[in-house]
This record gives structure tokens, C-alpha cells and sequence, in this order.
């Protein structure tokens, strides 16, 4: 028991750092391409020098250059999500179902623009892999496995709902998404950058 339960620690002490490494640099190129609240806060870069450096310093890298405010603020994300199962089963089941259909709604909105822009006769933007002359195909294909899942991600898990057995992730994604909405229109769109813009001033 003692060695299945180190497994099961390690394994997710493991994919903690990296699930943080990936949200705080998430977290931190919306902040740098002014797409968020308090974008210079989360998109500021911190240079990090250790005393033991030295033999990184001698090779030309005196630091690490990496957003501590957005690693910081994930973490602590990390942290008191964690804690819920603590208090409310409910909200826990909420949260990760929310993961769920968050991810199923980037996949969605993804593949519907690039499908849009097949059906346009639009080229795609250069990329270095391309489906070929099956990939109309493969993109209506995965939205129409992608759509179902989607809406059964907010579904409860019990025919008979009561407070205690309700999914309430969808008040949370609605929440969420109103919120970006609002937020959009009345500062993001003055202020954010894309990055496609960032690319072609650049090329």
C-alpha cells in the first residue's frame, strides 16, 4: 500500500510542476500580449541569480529569466484548488468538470476557424504539417465528436438532481465567459495584441 500510494504521490507531484509551468507561461503570454487585467503585473519577467551559479554566470547566463509573478499566482491557483475537496465534494466536481469543458471549447473553437477557412477557400497560415486533401474531412469529423462531449460535460452525473449532486460548472464556464466578454469589450479590444499581428509586423 505504502509503495502504490508513493507512486501515486510522485506521479502527481510530477504533473503538478509541469501543469503549473504550462499555466503560468499561458498565464503570462496573455499578460504580455495585453489580453488580461493587470497585464504588466503577470507579464513582467524576473531575472534570478543564485550565489551557486557560478559556473552558468562563467558560461554567459547570470540568471533565469522567467515570470515569477505568473508562476507564483499559478501556483497558489494550484494550491487552493486543491484545498476544495477539503470542504465541498460538489465543488471539487465542478472544477475538474469545468477543465473539461473548457478544453473541449478551445478544441471546438480551434478546428470550427480553420474549417471555416477551408469552406472560405482561404489559405491556412504557413505551418510545417498539413492534413492534406482529407482534412475538411477530419475537421467535421472531430467537431462532430467534440459538440456531444461538450454539452455532456455540464450534465449531472444522477437523474435526480438535488443541490448536493448538481454540476454547477456551467454557472462557473457562463460566469467566466461573461465576464471575458464584458471585459473584452469595454478594455481588451483597445489593448490586446494578437500574436498573428506580433508576426507579421515582425516579418
Amino acid at each position: 500500500t505504502n509503495t502504490m500510494t508513493a507512486i501515486l504521490v510522485l506521479t502527481l507531484t510530477a504533473s503538478t510542476i509541469t501543469e503549473v509551468a504550462t499555466a503560468s507561461r499561458q498565464l503570462w503570454s496573455f499578460a504580455r500580449d495585453r489580453g488580461l487585467p493587470f497585464s504588466d503585473f503577470f507579464g513582467y519577467v524576473r531575472p534570478l541569480s543564485f550565489p551557486g551559479l557560478t559556473i552558468l554566470t562563467a558560461l554567459g547566463n547570470p540568471g533565469w529569466n522567467i515570470p515569477l509573478n505568473a508562476v507564483m499566482v499559478s501556483l497558489a491557483v494550484t494550491v487552493l484548488l486543491s484545498l476544495i475537496n477539503i470542504g465541498s465534494t460538489t465543488a471539487l466536481l465542478a472544477v475538474v468538470t469545468l477543465t473539461i469543458g473548457a478544453m473541449m471549447s478551445s478544441y471546438i473553437i480551434t478546428i470550427a476557424c480553420v474549417l471555416l477557412k477551408r469552406i472560405r477557400g482561404q489559405p491556412l497560415p504557413p505551418h510545417k504539417w498539413s492534413l492534406g486533401r482529407f482534412g475538411m474531412a477530419i475537421n467535421i469529423g472531430a467537431l462532430c465528436f467534440l459538440l456531444p462531449v461538450f454539452v455532456f460535460a455540464f450534465f449531472p452525473l444522477t437523474s435526480t438532481v438535488e443541490p448536493d449532486t448538481m454540476n454547477w460548472c456551467v454557472v462557473m464556464y457562463g460566469g467566466i465567459l461573461i465576464i471575458a466578454v464584458v471585459y473584452y469589450a469595454l478594455r481588451g479590444r483597445h489593448y490586446y495584441i494578437p500574436p498573428v499581428a506580433l508576426v507579421k509586423r515582425e516579418m
